[in-house]
């Protein structure tokens, strides 16, 4: 959710308030989305692979709270710039640079957030997975709202917008952290993964080797590489 209503917000308080003087782009306006388009992908990608390799090391709440608590200081941290720093020549560079870096950290919280999510929810009957597919779904829906409301409360305030924006962000990262303290102590969730502590013992579950990384690699390339030539033999 935090990074959805700051990719929506983007455009208007970093690229137009921020990185566009006297109505004249500067090349922080016209790089911006591009760079934080880069910049939230690498860490995405990179905790792929690192929570390939600790697949069952590690307890996943630890790796779901974590990240709320650190996303919900980024958070902070934004609102804080937005209400106490004004854009000038003597802060954009330094602006420009922090920006950055707390999308990156955001986008290395989320994703370790949300692989651990799935983690947790791979333990569950199968219709628990799909719930969390609407919910991403719906929040998609939810920062689409959000947009039509600033529009309509302030249209010319792009401060008061990116205000309203990521205090209401920080507020839903609260009431997760809290939705989770709850989460932990419910009779279900403590069966639930009980039972699923149990599989993985009866089945000496056990963090993936090496070899296995590769044999995995090798299988997929071979059926990647057998549809494509499906696909080019169909063409032909």
């Amino acid at each position: 959710m935090s990074w959805n209503m700051f990719i929506t917000i983007a455009p208007q308080y970093y690229v137009q308030y921020w990185f566009t003087i006297d109505g004249n782009a500067t090349d922080y306006a016209e790089s911006f989305m591009s760079v934080i388009g880069v910049t939230s992908q690498i860490p995405n990608v990179g905790i792929m692979f690192v929570n390939m390799a600790i697949v069952v090391a590690g307890s996943l709440m630890i790796r779901i709270a974590l990240p709320l608590v650190i996303n919900c200081f980024l958070v902070v941290i934004i609102i804080v710039l937005v209400i106490f720093v004004q854009p000038n020549d003597d802060d954009r560079n330094w602006f420009y640079i922090v920006t950055l870096i707390i999308i990156m950290l955001m986008n290395l919280c989320n994703g370790v957030y949300q692989n651990s999510i799935y983690g947790v929810v791979a333990d569950f009957p199968e219709n628990y997975p799909n719930s969390l597919i609407i919910g991403n779904n719906l929040c998609g829906i939810f920062t689409s709202v959000m947009s039509i409301f600033t529009t309509v409360v302030s249209p010319d305030s792009i401060m008061l917008n990116a205000l309203l924006y990521f205090c209401i962000s920080l507020a839903i990262l609260v009431i997760c952290g809290l939705s989770l303290i709850v989460l932990v102590k419910l009779p279900y969730y403590r069966h639930i993964m009980a039972i699923g502590e149990r599989a993985r013992l009866d089945d000496d579950a056990e963090r993936p080797s090496p070899a296995q990384y590769l044999d995995c690699l090798s299988y997929v390339s071979a059926k990647v590489l057998l549809h494509r030539n499906s696909v080019l033999g169909a063409t032909v």
